[in-house]
């Protein structure tokens, strides 16, 4: 299951497969080794997208502000995106 938040929690369920790959990627990419923010200081605000995964017992998130993010966290947010555009969004916060 994956969870998706703006302003409100929804979840949606994938395949055994599609969470598969996307967990390849996260491994493959580094992310977990990635830094916790990506930020670019001459720019106060703007887009900003967190990406956060839980594994082995732990959590990351990591913030990337206004596309300073490096290309392996951008595949990875690209596919996330790619995802979560294929699946039924339910409001979990009821």
């Amino acid at each position: 299951m994956i969870s998706f938040a703006l302003g409100r929690t929804s979840r949606a369920t994938v395949t055994r497969e599609e969470f598969n790959a996307l967990a390849a990627l996260l491994q493959r990419e580094g992310f977990f080794y990635l830094s916790e923010s990506y930020r670019n200081p001459e720019l106060a605000d703007g887009v900003w997208q967190t990406t956060t995964a839980v594994g082995g017992g732990f959590t990351k998130s990591v913030l990337n502000s206004n596309y300073a993010g490096p290309p392996k966290l951008v595949a990875i947010e690209e596919a996330v995106d790619a995802l979560s555009k294929r699946v039924v969004w339910i409001n979990a916060d009821r």
